[in-house]
């Protein structure tokens, strides 16, 4: 009985901590490393207040994300901010991004689709990628994403500006292929070219790649 009881207290013990874990680590400044509170919550209510009825990103839209967009730069709390939208080839809204520029080799940026919220840290050498404030990896300057513990490459975008299409791979394998924004003859062409996005975790990896690329190339 006393074995039992003990067993049940380390059970509820380490509930506890994972609870503790989730609610000060993952959503404390330390764990979005370099990424203020205050830059977060102006991004959300920029977008706030300057949000469309974005339409649902399901796998249907998602063939149908275009370079079309609209931007605009606005002063709030003494900071400059970007603002814009991203529409589909039939100019319905299906995401929206804020950034702050703090110079050449520091931004953050906030992106919003129907499903998911995404924050970027733009570094010299790195970029971590933030999915509904959990930290999803850093993808470098080569176009790989690394894990954020074990550094394996989750996902790779290929980093090259003189190629028309742009491939993502997953261990070996291309699972899209997407325009590059470099080299787009029209505002109105579709993003995505070729997908096998059937799994979650790899739509999530490769929306966090392709979304970051569109700002940041187009």
């Amino acid at each position: 009985m006393i074995g039992l009881l003990r067993l049940v207290v380390l059970a509820v013990g380490v509930v506890g901590g994972v609870r503790y874990f989730f609610k000060n680590i993952l959503n404390s400044d330390q764990w979005r490393k370099g990424i203020s509170q205050a830059d977060r919550s102006l991004l959300k209510t920029v977008l706030l207040d300057s949000s469309q009825n974005l339409v649902d990103l399901d796998k249907e839209e998602l063939k149908l994300l275009s370079f079309n967009k609209e931007q605009k730069t606005i002063r709030t709390s003494g900071k400059k901010v970007k603002t814009g939208v991203f529409y589909s080839i039939y100019n319905e809204p299906l995401l929206n991004y804020a950034l702050i520029e703090k110079d050449r080799f520091n931004k953050i940026i906030l992106v919003s689709t129907s499903e998911q919220d995404y924050i970027y840290r733009v570094g010299q050498k790195s970029v971590d990628i933030y999915c509904n404030d959990n930290l999803i990896g850093s993808l470098d300057n080569k176009g790989d994403l690394l894990a954020p513990a074990s550094k394996k490459i989750l996902m790779s975008i290929e980093n090259n500006e003189e190629i028309k299409y742009q491939r993502l791979e997953k261990d070996g394998k291309e699972i899209a292929a997407i325009l590059n924004p470099l080299l787009v003859d029209s505002t109105n062409q579709r993003v995505i070219q070729y997908e096998e996005l059937d799994k979650v975790d790899d739509r999530i990896l490769a929306l966090g790649l392709i979304f970051l690329n569109m700002i940041e190339r187009s």
